[in-house]
């Protein structure tokens, strides 16, 4: 990986490093300074034209963080990293997009601090600084079981990264570093579903304009992902509706003869675009194991990602700017909200739709919510580091406005489902639903229980979509390759001399489940580089 990478310390000059992690929108990417400043920005501005001449990108900043001091990333929109040093005041401004799109990790070590664009890279700092490599014994736990890490967890104890709304300033003078909140614009007020869906439809349809414009200005290939979902079909019909079908190219991964294949393929046909389509199977699972991890930086299990990576291979990515993905659509907009109180029987009736929602109390954890955003959006950009990940759902301004609605608009996916009769309406089933996005819950209760009947007399796999389990079952190959990496794995580390807990953590963790031994390996090949580094 590469971007921006320093070391800070008390009364000492700043170290900083800099190289160009996408040689894409190279005039939006700054390393300049005057007297005044030395700014550092790797990234992409969606609220701002291509620059026209030079400095005009340093001019910006600067005239931003002269008005607005550290809150300048409140009026930026797009993803990125950027260190500021103000040579008078004797600080450092250390911060990203709003939404932390674009991962910052940092560590604080006695008057110093570490920061670099990714784990790898701050990893390979403090092991050429030869900083102690504690391990996270939690974090390595969280893989082995959920498949990811949540948070601003990482493998190594007391590295971290940025948060949403957050941004660090170091204190040259004094060596103290301060993380200080960043606060964004107010977002509209709803108190409806449908005076909701009309402000998401407005602020939605911006963010895609935004996003190809940009590609449009640059001259590159409008490139966007396709599945049978909600998430993407939406982007997709939406970037239709605004007129930008002509360019459009969809490219879609999966198993073939499944629901992402079949709908995606149709949507295409329907709308008249050109359709790349890459079929999923065992042989590409195994031989994009590897590279996936080390792509992802072992921020989660390779489950689902080998495809993004190979798609991301295949395609030329020299005339692809940004690759438009419908990331975070179910997350944002419903799928987190937690319901309690009311009894069993009152509780099934109100998830079917069948009765009113009195008594209930909806809980968002926003600091949660955002979170999970973040993540969803990192993992996705580091599998397509050729070229920008961009998702309308993950638009600073569409968050702010769905993230401060009452959790109530959003139970069932209720205001997604509004939003899609009205502005984007389509018949086509999706992998959410058994059925299109307007079908009534009794009769998706109904469909479900259909589908689930064929499947059981049919004896198909409840894994048609993810079918790991059934490759490794199918595959002797791939099994004995993850038992083998396993023994081997488990051998090196205890030459050397890792710690009993973590490894007591993979041990206990290694079932007979496929999915699991994937998030197992996962951890260990984290805990092998971190080996290598001590």
């Amino acid at each position: 990986m590469k971007g921006i990478t320093g070391i800070l310390a008390a009364e000492q000059l700043p170290v900083f490093q800099y190289a160009n992690r996408n040689p894409k929108f190279a005039e939006e990417k700054l390393c300049a300074e005057d007297d005044r400043y030395l700014i550092h920005f790797d990234g992409i501005l969606l609220n701002h034209a291509k620059p026209v001449r030079e400095n005009e990108r340093f001019d910006l900043l600067s005239g931003l963080y002269e008005q607005n001091g550290a809150q300048l990333t409140a009026h930026l929109k797009g993803q990125f990293d950027l260190v500021l040093w103000d040579k008078q005041h004797q600080k450092v401004l250390i911060t990203n997009d709003l939404l932390s799109k674009r991962t910052l990790y940092y560590c604080v070590r006695e008057s110093k601090l570490f920061y670099a664009a990714s784990y790898a890279d701050l990893l390979g700092l403090l092991s050429a600084e030869k900083q102690p490599l504690t391990v996270n014994a939690k974090a390595v736990e969280r893989m082995a079981l959920a498949g990811a890490l949540g948070g601003a967890e990482t493998y190594l104890q007391g590295v971290c990264y940025l948060e949403a709304y957050q941004a660090l300033i170091f204190d040259l003078k004094t060596g103290k570093t301060e993380v200080i909140s960043v606060q964004p614009k107010a977002a509209p007020a709803a108190s409806s579903v449908a005076e909701a869906a009309d402000t998401f439809d407005r602020l939605f349809t911006a963010a895609v304009r935004a996003q190809f414009d940009k590609n449009g200005e640059y001259g590159y290939d409008q490139r966007i992902s396709l599945s049978g979902g909600m998430d993407s079909r939406a982007c997709l019909l939406k970037a239709v509706a605004c007129g930008y079908n002509s360019a459009i190219t969809c490219v879609t991964y999966s198993q073939a003869g499944s629901v992402d294949y079949t709908v995606s393929q149709q949507i295409a046909f329907d709308n008249h675009l050109d359709y790349l389509f890459y079929p999923m199977d065992a042989a590409v699972f195994m031989d994009r194991l590897d590279d996936a991890l080390a792509c992802n930086e072992c921020q989660q299990s390779s489950i689902g990602s080998t495809g993004a990576r190979t798609m991301a291979k295949l395609l030329d990515q020299t005339r692809s700017g940004i690759m438009h993905v419908g990331l975070c659509g179910g997350e944002l907009m419903g799928d987190l909200i937690a319901v309690q109180g009311g009894g069993r029987l009152k509780g099934i009736l109100r998830r079917l739709g069948l009765a009113g929602t009195e008594g209930l109390t909806f809980i968002l954890n926003r600091q949660d919510y955002l979170d999970n955003l973040r993540a969803c959006q990192n993992f996705s950009q580091m599998f397509l580091s050729d070229c920008e990940a961009v998702s309308p759902f993950m638009d600073e301004d569409v968050v702010q406005f769905v993230s401060g609605l009452k959790p109530e608009l959003l139970y069932r996916r209720s205001l997604y489902r509004e939003w899609m009769k009205k502005y984007i309406p389509n018949s086509y089933p999706t992998t959410y639903f058994c059925g299109p996005v307007d079908i009534s819950p009794v009769k998706e209760v109904l469909a479900k229980a259909a589908d689930a009947l064929v499947r059981k007399l049919a004896g198909a796999s409840k894994r048609d979509m993810n079918p790991i389990e059934r490759w490794v079952q199918n595959n002797p190959r791939l099994a004995e390759k993850l038992e083998t990496e396993y023994q081997t794995g488990m051998e090196q580390l205890k030459k050397t001399g890792m710690d009993g807990e973590p490894l007591s953590i993979l041990q206990k963790a290694w079932t007979a489940s496929a999915e699991r031994r994937l998030y197992v390996l996962t951890a260990m090949t984290a805990l092998k580089e971190i080996a290598e580094r001590r």
